[in-house]
């Protein structure tokens, strides 16, 4: 994987999990910048996906190929699988930690 873009992937979903749990341990509700920015997380999860299965197909493989390709699709759905309520902050914490998947 590209080393750029696994820092900043982990650097922006280790942020936006942060100020979640900061918002979480306050008791307030989301606001609407964090889901801006857990949107733009996404955004940098898919190009990390999109770079994975670049490499798949381009003849790299992990030692367990299925594992990862079921890594990968959890990672992309994590983030928009934690609750959207207004109390969510927990979740969207836990979701946003989720590692970067290396190869």
């Amino acid at each position: 994987m590209n080393a750029t873009l696994n820092a900043i992937s982990s650097v922006a979903a280790l942020l936006l999990a942060a100020v979640a749990a900061l918002w979480a341990a306050l008791n307030r509700p989301v606001p609407g910048w964090q889901l801006v920015g857990a949107a733009a997380v996404e955004a940098i999860v898919i190009a990390v996906v999109g770079d994975a299965v670049g490499r798949i197909a381009g003849g790299h493989r992990p030692h367990e190929l299925a594992t990862y390709i079921g890594y990968l699709i959890a990672l992309l759905l994590i983030v928009p699988a934690a609750p959207s309520s207004p109390w969510s902050n927990g979740p969207a914490s836990a979701a946003s930690s989720w590692p970067s998947p290396r190869c």
